[in-house]
């Protein structure tokens, strides 16, 4: 059972790997950059921000004492609403860590006063079966993508 982690910035170093992994971010429009410079920003905007509009955290496995992916939210002004962010490094999937981290972080989002969590994927994602598994639903969709929703 995988554990949530708020990192130390040090740790940032795994996002940075994930996120650089063609694999793992086939479906969320590629792979991005994550330098060095740009983790004290993130550190500060991101992992200690205000837990009611944003949350991130390291998907921990104590069982193989490693990271297996990230999990957290944001709140979207433009969208006006809590957007979720979870990624499950490619090798590591189909084993229970992103369902495990899914409820982890759901109850967070409820302590948090997070009442709903969103999430935009491309069509195509495969993720998509695993989310409505767990009861996210369509709310809309345009060319591309599907914007799911789920009430906690």
């Amino acid at each position: 059972m995988p554990i949530l982690i708020k990192p130390e910035l040090i740790e940032l170093d795994y996002r940075r790997r994930l996120h650089g992994h063609l694999p793992t971010m086939k479906f969320a429009h590629g792979t991005e950059n994550f330098p060095n410079e740009q983790w004290k920003q993130f550190y500060k905007n991101t992992v200690n921000a205000d837990p009611g509009e944003t949350v991130y955290r390291l998907v921990f496995c104590e069982e193989c004492a490693e990271y297996v992916g990230e999990a957290g939210y944001h709140f979207d002004h433009s969208e006006n609403k809590h957007m979720l962010d979870l990624i499950i490094g490619f090798d590591k999937r189909s084993e229970g860590y992103g369902n495990a981290a899914l409820k982890l972080l759901e109850d967070e989002a409820v302590s948090n006063h997070v009442s709903c969590l969103y999430t935009r994927i491309l069509k195509d994602n495969p993720a998509y079966t695993f989310l409505t598994k767990r009861g996210f639903t369509e709310v809309s969709e345009t060319d591309d993508d599907l914007l799911l929703m789920k009430q906690l």
